[in-house]
């Protein structure tokens, strides 16, 4: 009767070690997540209100509507134009705002007046802030 040769103890322990241990993948890497359609519009509005210079402190509530749903507050306070994407209780100016129309009054494709006249822009409060705001935003 022939007998095996058998493996050498050292080979049999490394050939169970390597069926037991997992395949190493490469990770892929983590993409940044997506800005939603509201974080969009509030950073469209941060970005041209950097450029603002206004003179009066007050704060805005800006309520969007239709397509993007969602409220953001642009505050003014010593010069300097802040919009954050919370809602500001109190604020001495509010403003309701179709979203596809507040795109196009930050791109200048539309006016205020135009926007007030079909019903896609309302204001509410002094005047003065009502113009102040849109010199910041819409101008």
């Amino acid at each position: 009767m022939a007998t095996k040769a058998k493996k050498p103890a050292a080979e049999e322990n490394k050939a169970a070690s390597d069926a037991v241990k997992p395949k190493r993948t490469k990770k892929a890497a983590a993409k940044p997540a997506e800005a939603t359609p509201y974080e969009t519009v509030v950073a469209a509005a941060a970005k041209k209100a950097e450029k603002a210079k206004a003179s009066t402190d007050f704060a805005t509530e800006v309520t969007l509507t239709g397509t993007v749903e969602g409220k953001f507050y642009v505050k003014v306070s010593d010069g300097k134009v802040d919009v954050q994407p919370y809602d500001y209780k109190g604020a001495a100016l509010t403003v309701t705002v179709d979203s596809d129309a507040f795109n196009e009054l930050i791109e200048g494709k539309l006016t205020a007046s135009s926007a007030v006249e079909s019903g896609k822009l309302e204001m509410t409060g002094r005047a003065s802030l009502m113009v102040a705001f849109r010199n910041i935003l819409f101008a």
